[in-house]
């Protein structure tokens, strides 16, 4: 039986520089597939096709288009402008 464990804190995903690196808007695709099983077939993805979800995240640009208030690289447009809806 599969138990599912709610992550709470912050986890650094990616450490880069983004130099060289066009301003814009970026999208991380996920899909979370049963153990062992080849990630590229959407059967295995827990959900099917509705198990793909989607990050965007805004490289470069200015608060004024992002609504990124924190500078964390997501909008803060929610009520407490923590990224979170």
């Amino acid at each position: 039986m599969f138990e599912s464990q709610e992550y709470q804190g912050d986890l650094s995903l990616f450490d880069f520089s983004i130099d060289g690196v066009a301003s814009g808007n970026y999208p991380i695709y996920q899909v979370v597939t049963q153990p062992g099983t080849d990630p590229l077939d959407f059967r295995n993805w827990i959900g099917g096709l509705a198990g793909l979800s989607v990050i965007n995240f805004s490289i470069g640009l200015p608060v004024e288009v992002t609504k990124d208030y924190n500078h964390d690289g997501f909008s803060d447009d929610d009520f407490n402008k923590d990224g979170f809806h």
